[in-house]
């Protein structure tokens, strides 16, 4: 497909090429369900090669493609209340169990991060990659380096939590680590264990707008579902803290801020118990001065465990509610062995774990000494 940017006609050719693009999909779509197969993924690289070099946008297309906008909104909608109701029942006490039932429901919320909860809400189906034609292009957006396209259809879902979606967060994982890995490998552990010979080149001036003005979107889009890939989050804190210290970026405070809260910091609270990655979060934290850790810590409270992140809102509940069943059999004789457990729960949430044992300390004396 070939249009002249002077043909007084262009508006109407890249109509009608979206038109027909749109068609071919339903068409490919409708013949492939007969057979269960989805969609081919040639063909949303094919279109995204097209948006790439300018022949139209996304904007264009965005309309010919399903599911229609009005569904996805409502089924976001529901999806969203019905996580948010499921985090909100787990702090309520069922007065008319019995026994056996409690035992039950204290060993199925046992996890100490969010990958060991296993939720009963079925995945919607906008988040299904046979269903939704939007996510899958903007993938392979991303597949094809098509970066501020790729950004500007992000922003356009980011009421769906897109990243949710596993495809396309795989796809926002590699794009970020091809970014991050120039600026990582000067200071990565291998080199400064093993130099090699002749050392890494120094990031340059582009390298560095990249990183400004391509991951730094792509991570707070993402927010706390980097956690999927902590070696990825940890070059990521530690190229962070280096720009930090070095003032490679004008201005990189403010970012610093922006990701601790958005994104360092939720994927803690979701994450596996990571000792390793506390440490490192720490050391770039350390960097900042005191009033900005606070106001980070603050800023993080009252905006993060809240609606419409149901996953922070259900860990919180989860954090809240392990710290008090351990703070109620925690005794002097076997504080070692609580203070193990607690200790896990405490690295991954620690301002819910700590106001929690603090309201228990203040309740019951006898705990002071224990906690």
């Amino acid at each position: 497909l070939k249009l002249s940017t002077t043909d007084s006609h262009n508006a109407n050719a890249i109509s009608t090429s979206c038109k027909s693009l749109a068609n071919v999909a339903k068409d490919e779509k409708t013949e492939l369900e007969k057979h269960s197969r989805s969609t081919p993924l040639g063909l949303y690289a094919v279109a995204a090669h097209l948006i790439k070099q300018g022949i139209f946008t996304f904007d264009e297309l965005y309309a010919y493609l399903g599911p229609d906008e009005q569904i996805m909104q409502e089924a976001c909608t529901k999806y969203m209340m019905e996580k948010n109701q499921e985090a909100a029942k787990i702090s309520h006490v069922n007065l008319q169990s019995t026994g056996t039932q409690t035992t039950q429901q204290q060993q199925q919320l046992n996890p100490t991060h969010y990958l060991q909860y296993q939720s009963e809400i079925a995945v919607p189906s906008f988040l299904k990659p046979e269903e939704n034609q939007k996510l899958q292009l903007i993938v392979a957006l991303l597949n094809a380096q098509a970066n501020q396209a790729a950004l500007d259809a992000l922003r356009t879902l980011e009421y769906l939590d897109p990243c949710s979606f596993e495809p396309l967060r795989k796809a926002a994982c590699d794009q970020i680590s091809t970014i991050v890995q120039p600026l990582y490998l000067p200071i990565s552990t291998t080199q400064l264990l093993f130099p090699s010979n002749p050392p890494p080149a120094k990031p340059t001036a582009q390298q560095f707008s990249d990183f400004e003005h391509v991951a730094i979107p792509l991570l707070r889009i993402m927010g706390p579902h980097i956690f999927h890939d902590p070696i990825l989050l940890t070059k990521v804190t530690r190229v962070a803290k280096e720009l930090l210290s070095n003032n490679a970026i004008a201005h990189f405070h403010a970012h610093v801020e922006t990701l601790t809260i958005e994104v360092f910091l939720p994927a803690v609270a979701l994450m596996n118990p990571n000792p390793g990655y506390t440490t490192e979060l720490w050391k770039l934290l350390f960097c900042l001065h005191y009033e900005q850790r606070y106001r980070i810590y603050g800023t993080f409270l009252a905006t993060e465990y809240e609606s419409p992140n149901h996953a922070l809102v259900l860990m919180k509940e989860l954090a809240g509610q392990q710290t008090s069943r351990v703070g109620k059999r925690i005794v002097k004789d076997a504080t070692k062995a609580y203070g193990r457990v607690l200790a896990k729960i405490v690295v991954c949430n620690p301002f819910i774990s700590f106001d929690k044992m603090l309201d228990q300390a203040i309740a019951y004396d006898n705990l002071i000494g224990c906690i």
